[in-house]
């Protein structure tokens, strides 16, 4: 049971794009987004706290929303706890270990049967993936996080770029931990469509009650540096450096549509793409820059069906 877990950690099997996760762990709602009852859960993550409501009495909340000297910065954090599970439903055998100490992006099925949906929707490459903690571990117990940049390719997840962070060391106030992503040489040319980010408060093959992980501030930096110029052959920016609005033109027959993401690979705009009279394969859009802080930005041109099909980056200037 927890080799599968870690294995689908690890190779982000069972990956489906959800809406942005919390990254300074300052929303919270309940399980679900509030489809089910107390404890909360960081917005659009995945918690043990599934284990702790009315379906399954007994359990332990394992995940907690802290606040003043817990908290890094801010108001909240995040603070797992790895705790005992004495009512594991059988559907979830096999996906949820026990004990259980765990946090991951995604999104849980309840009902009509148990599945648990990892990732959200995300389309940059980030060299970097940092995040502010502290560690109180049991004896010989170790935290992690691992981070998976994946692209579905019509019928398995090709992992495009992955980092992991292991560590048995107490930690007593917040340092701040930087995981380097590796790059699949296989996938130089490829874009991802999801990532998955999880942590966990215990080892995950052999769990171990009572070590604490608290975790805030997760951020995303830099560019693995792959050839983005040639995959965003046949797409004109401009302005660039914009101001208020930036035009996008793409002489690409499948694009309908373009988003705009920042550093962090939150998406800030969208537009579509409407065929213009000056080519057969021309599509155009505009994206509204006016209410975006200065910086760099990066754009994905999207077919009919979300994929992405040219990736590129422009400025704002105010």
């Amino acid at each position: 049971m927890k080799k599968l877990l870690l294995s689908l950690i690890i190779s982000g099997a069972s990956v489906c794009a959800f809406a942005q996760p919390t990254w300074n762990l300052e929303t919270w709602s309940t399980m679900n987004n509030g489809v089910l009852a107390v404890p909360e859960e960081p917005t659009s993550w995945v918690t043990g706290n599934q284990l702790d409501n009315a379906f399954t009495p007994g359990n332990d909340t394992s995940v907690f929303k802290v606040s003043g000297t817990e908290a890094h910065s801010g108001t909240y954090a995040m603070k797992i706890t790895t705790v005992d599970v004495v009512n594991m439903p059988a559907s979830a055998v096999g996906l949820i270990p026990d004990p259980v100490g765990i946090a991951f992006t995604g999104k849980v099925q309840a009902t009509p049967s148990f599945k648990i949906f990892r990732g959200f929707a995300y389309t940059s490459r980030p060299a970097t993936c940092s995040f502010w903690y502290k560690y109180t571990p049991q004896l010989n117990d170790s935290a992690s996080c691992f981070v998976t940049l994946s692209k579905w390719n019509g019928a398995s997840r090709d992992i495009i770029s992955s980092g992991k962070w292991q560590s048995a060391a107490p930690q007593g106030s917040y340092i701040q931990q930087t995981i380097t992503m590796d790059t699949n040489t296989a996938f130089l040319a490829v874009w991802p469509d999801t990532m998955e980010v999880d942590f966990s408060a215990t080892r995950i093959i052999t769990p171990t009650i009572g070590s604490i992980l608290w975790v805030d501030d997760i951020t995303f930096a830099g560019s693995t540096g792959i050839n983005e110029h040639a995959f965003s052959n046949e797409v004109t920016v401009f302005p660039n450096p914009a101001t208020n609005y930036v035009n996008i033109i793409a002489d690409v027959n499948e694009a309908s549509s373009v988003i705009a993401y920042d550093v962090t690979g939150k998406v800030v705009s969208s537009a579509s793409l409407k065929q213009t009279m000056s080519g057969i394969n021309r599509k155009e859009g505009m994206i509204n820059t006016s209410n975006l802080s200065a910086g760099l930005y990066s754009y994905a041109i999207l077919d009919e069906r979300g994929n992405t099909l040219r990736n590129g980056k422009f400025s704002i200037i105010k």
